[in-house]
């Protein structure tokens, strides 16, 4: 009985959430956009030119990238950018109200995770007098946040961003990678550290949510979107100079364990010699390693790549004392070459397998 009391009121509340859905549907909000009262607040007629979203294109000429370093959470550069709209630096509406419109100093775009090191050189604002689009250009030097991903390494390719983030809601303004000019790199860059490469050049969008809310329409509000533009220039090592560099010490102490079965069965002093040189040359190129790097909590290639060595060698260990005590059959390789086969054939194969994961 109660349920059929309360079926009416719940009938009456799906209706009124029903009808609110269809009128948040049928809402004009490119009409709100334009009315003065909501978002963005500016009075536009039918008569104005002025259309949101104002879009703006984005040119990126990288000059230099200097100062990488591991130990830094920063890299240097110097760089150029453009930015075009369609529309006048300062739009003036049909009843005489002034809408700034420059990205820049109307603080409309702003640079993300950038550290300026230096004064940049000031924007060129350009009007074109016949048809009065807006071109803004700029000069900076400067220090940009950067986030090593080295679990790669020293295989690693490193993404060096320059980001633009919007600082008003995207259906105020929106951002693009120009369509007309391209963006470009040095690649004979004469201030990058020796050992790195300049690959290739692209670029991502992506939308943050804001915490301010804002009144888009009659009773509704939502919280404000920005548009952020990623572009994106690859940094890797060249060559294998570096490999052989960091993991001669390792591969050398694996060969001398290897030795080991060169030596007579009978001979276990000398053996067993070959044996604590081999671990003791593994550990120090594993510190070696480790002291090239600054504190890094993942674990890295060069990381897996030492404690293989490590492991071989152990193993190279356990076939000599297998061979030495009659008592371990199941483990046991009486043959020296058989021994040197099986351990060389996993040392290439498991570095293989890291080399191409």
């Amino acid at each position: 009985m109660r349920l059929f009391k309360l079926l009416p009121l719940i009938i009456i509340t799906l209706c009124l959430i029903n009808s609110v859905a269809c009128f948040s549907q049928n809402l004009d909000f490119n009409k709100f956009k334009r009315d003065g009262i909501h978002y963005p607040g500016d009075l536009l007629t039918k008569k104005d030119s002025l259309q949101w979203p104002v879009e703006f294109d984005i040119t990126l000429n990288i000059k230099e990238i200097k100062n990488i370093n591991i130990e830094n959470t920063f890299f240097e550069s110097y760089f150029w950018f453009n930015i075009e709209s369609k529309y006048p630096a300062i739009y003036t509406s049909n009843h005489g109200e002034i809408i700034p419109l420059n990205p820049i100093v109307d603080n409309l775009l702003i640079f993300s995770g950038f550290n300026l090191e230096r004064n940049p050189n000031k924007g060129d604002v350009q009007i074109n007098s016949e048809d009065g689009k807006f071109s803004y250009s700029q000069v900076i030097e400067a220090l940009i946040n950067h986030k090593w991903n080295l679990r790669n390494f020293p295989f690693d390719t490193q993404k060096l961003n320059f980001s633009f983030i919007t600082q008003v809601d995207t259906s105020v303004v929106r951002i693009n990678n120009s369509p007309k000019k391209l963006n470009s790199f040095n690649e004979n860059n004469e201030f990058l550290s020796d050992g790195y490469m300049l690959n290739k050049m692209s670029h991502k969008k992506s939308f943050v949510e804001g915490a301010e809310k804002i009144l888009v329409a009659p009773n509704t509000q939502r919280k404000i979107v920005f548009e952020k533009i990623t572009y994106i220039l690859e940094l890797s090592r060249g060559g294998s100079w570096l490999y052989i560099k960091l993991f001669f010490g390792g591969f050398i102490s694996f060969i001398i364990s290897w030795l080991i079965f060169l030596v007579p069965k009978r001979e276990l002093d000398s053996r067993t010699n070959i044996a604590v040189a081999s671990i003791f040359g593994a550990l120090g190129n594993k510190y070696f390693v480790e002291q090239s790097l600054p504190n890094v909590q993942v674990l890295m290639k060069a990381d897996i790549i030492n404690n293989l060595v490590i492991v071989l060698i152990v193993f190279n260990i356990i076939m000599m004392i297998t061979q030495a005590n009659k008592k371990l059959k199941f483990l046991r390789i009486k043959s020296n070459k058989k021994v040197m086969v099986v351990s060389g054939l996993i040392f290439l194969l498991t570095n293989l397998i890291v080399l191409i994961w």
